[in-house]
């Protein structure tokens, strides 16, 4: 009987870049954490632009999705909680304005 060890090396592979490498998480110009707090959430709304958004959370996030169809653009990002991996939240951008966000256990 064989055994492979695949599963062990795809979720290493998926724990994502070391700090300040190949992210685009940085910290923005307010110095904040680069993850989001519950706050900063709750203050971005549907109709921002991205960059709306970036200034209130202080990082641009990493970008998980991007599409274009029919001269629609579409991108969906993703922050880490700043109180660790537990939390995230993404938010989804259609011609660089906000049309949806959801967060999971944001504190």
């Amino acid at each position: 009987m064989r055994f492979f060890v695949v599963l062990p090396a795809l979720a290493l592979a998926s724990c994502g870049a070391p700090d300040g490498a190949g992210s685009s998480a940085d910290a923005g110009a307010g110095g904040n954490d680069p993850g989001i707090s519950k706050a900063e959430f709750d203050a971005i709304q549907a109709g921002m632009s991205q960059e709306e958004v970036t200034g209130i959370v202080g990082s641009a996030g990493e970008v998980i999705s991007e599409n274009e169809m029919a001269g629609t653009r579409t991108v969906m990002v993703q922050w880490e909680g700043e109180s660790g991996p537990m939390g995230n939240a993404n938010a989804m951008f259609q011609n660089g304005k906000l049309i949806q966000k959801s967060q999971f256990g944001l504190e």
